[in-house]
C-alpha cells in the first residue's frame, strides 16, 4: 500500500476522458472489483468493514451497471458519495453523475448533478432520490476520468485542470484511494484500499498523510484481547509486584469506556521501554540515569500520540466548521483518538511503572507535565515537548 500512498496528485494531468457512455468509468474501475468483494443488496462492495458491518467508505459496483463511491453504512450509500449510472439516474434529469449527500441508498440533501460529458448540470437539493431546488454551478469544475503517471487513474470532480472535491484514484492493479481533493491534494479524512481488500483510513493535512487505522488492526482484535493477560506478565517476569500491577492496569483499560473501545489496540511494532525487562541486570540494580532514560523513552512516545490526537482534533474541528463532518468522518475520528488514547496510555503506565520503582530505590525521577493525567484533559494547544 505504500506505493499507492506515495503517489503525486499534484503530477501532470496526461489526458481528459469523458464519462460517455460509462467506457472510460467503467474501464477505470474494473481492476477494483477484480478482487476481494462482498455481496451486498445494490451489488458488489469493496471497502472498509467496522464491527463486522460493511461500514465506513469504500466502493460499489451496482447493479443497475453504475458505480459508487464514498460512505457507506451496511453496504447503502449514506453521507457524501458520488454515484454515476451511464444510462442515467432517477430523480436527477438529464444527469449521469450526482456527486452529494446521501440518505438509505438515495440522494438526500444538496449536491451537484453533471452530464455524460462531465459538464456540469445544476446544483440540486433533494430529498428521498427526488431533485428539488436546483441552482446554477460554478464555473470552472467538471467530472472527469484522468490518466495520471505511473498507471494511474483520477476519477471525480476537477477545477482548473486539478483535483478538486471528491475523487478516487485507481492504480492498474486495483488499489483505490478515495478522499477529498483540494488544489490537486488530498485534503482530509480518506482511505487507501489495496487489491487484496486491506485498507487503511487516513488523514491528509499540508501534503502529509498520516494513518488512523487499519483493517489489520481490526483484524488481530480478536487474537490480541485474549493474549494480553500473558504478554502483561511475561514483560514484567523479573518483579511479581510490577507484574500484578500491569495486568490491574489491563483490566481498567479494557472495562473504561471513556479510555478505549473494543475494537481499538496498541499498533505500535516496539515495545516500551520496561524495567521489568533488565535480566541478569535487575539484579544488580539501576542507576537513576538509567531508570531516567527509560522513563524518558516511553515519555517521547506518549509525545508522539499526544500530537497525533491534536492533529485529529484539528481536522474534527475544520470538518464541524464547514458542515462536512459524515458518518464515516465521524467513526473514523472515533477510531483515530481511540488509538491514540490507547497507545499514550501504554506509554505513561510505563512511565508511572519505572517512576515508582526507582522510588524505591530512593531515586526522584524528573517527570513529565503529563504524568499523571489522561489524554482527554490534556490543553494539546499549550503543550510544548521537551
Amino acid at each position: 500500500m505504500k506505493k499507492v500512498c506515495s503517489v503525486l496528485i499534484a503530477c501532470l494531468l496526461l489526458s481528459v476522458g469523458a464519462v460517455a457512455d460509462g467506457r472510460d468509468f467503467q474501464q477505470a474501475f474494473a481492476p477494483v472489483f477484480a478482487q476481494s468483494t462482498h455481496g451486498v443488496k445494490l451489488g458488489k462492495y469493496k471497502g472498509q468493514e467496522l464491527k463486522g458491518k460493511y461500514s465506513g467508505m469504500g466502493v460499489i459496483s451496482l447493479k443497475s451497471g453504475g458505480v459508487y463511491y464514498g460512505d457507506v453504512v451496511e453496504g447503502v450509500p449514506e453521507g457524501y458519495g458520488v454515484m454515476v449510472c451511464p444510462d442515467g439516474i432517477k430523480g436527477c434529469p438529464d444527469a449521469a453523475v450526482y456527486s452529494g449527500r446521501f440518505k438509505k441508498g438515495l440522494m438526500d440533501g444538496n449536491g451537484t448533478c453533471y452530464s455524460a460529458d462531465g459538464a456540469p448540470l445544476y446544483k440540486g437539493r433533494f430529498a428521498g432520490g427526488e431533485l428539488g431546488q436546483r441552482s446554477e454551478v460554478a464555473d470552472g469544475i467538471r467530472f472527469v476520468v484522468q490518466d495520471l503517471s505511473e498507471g494511474f487513474r483520477y476519477v471525480g470532480e476537477i477545477r482548473s485542470s486539478r483535483p478538486d472535491g471528491l475523487g478516487a484514484i485507481i492504480s492498474g492493479g486495483g488499489d483505490v484511494i478515495l478522499g477529498n481533493f483540494k488544489e490537486g491534494q488530498r485534503d482530509g479524512i480518506g482511505v487507501t484500499i489495496a487489491a487484496n481488500g486491506e485498507w487503511q483510513t487516513e488523514n491528509a493535512t499540508g501534503g502529509q498523510t498520516a494513518v488512523l487505522s487499519s483493517s489489520t488492526n481490526y483484524q488481530n482484535l480478536a487474537v490480541q484481547n485474549k493474549s494480553i493477560f500473558k504478554q502483561a506478565l511475561s514483560e514484567a517476569t523479573n518483579d511479581i509486584a510490577v507484574a500484578i500491577a500491569g495486568i490491574a492496569d489491563n483490566v481498567k483499560d479494557i472495562a473504561s469506556d471513556g479510555q478505549a473501545g473494543d475494537d481499538e489496540v496498541s499498533d505500535d511494532d516496539d515495545d516500551a521501554a520496561d524495567v521489568g525487562k533488565a535480566g541478569s541486570k535487575k539484579e544488580k540494580g539501576y542507576t537513576k540515569k538509567e531508570y531516567q532514560a527509560m522513563y524518558d523513552e516511553n515519555k517521547k512516545k506518549a509525545e508522539k500520540y499526544i500530537r497525533e490526537y491534536a492533529d485529529i482534533l484539528g481536522a474534527q474541528k475544520v470538518k464541524v466548521k464547514k458542515g462536512e463532518l459524515s458518518v464515516m468522518d465521524e467513526s473514523n475520528f472515533a477510531s483515530g483518538k481511540k488509538k491514540c488514547i490507547v497507545n499514550y496510555n501504554r506509554y505513561v503506565k510505563q512511565m508511572r511503572r519505572i517512576y515508582n520503582e526507582a522510588l524505591k530505590h530512593q531515586y526522584h525521577l524528573k517527570k513529565a507535565d503529563f504524568h499523571d493525567r489522561i489524554l482527554q484533559d490534556l490543553q494539546i494547544e499549550m503543550f510544548k515537548p521537551s
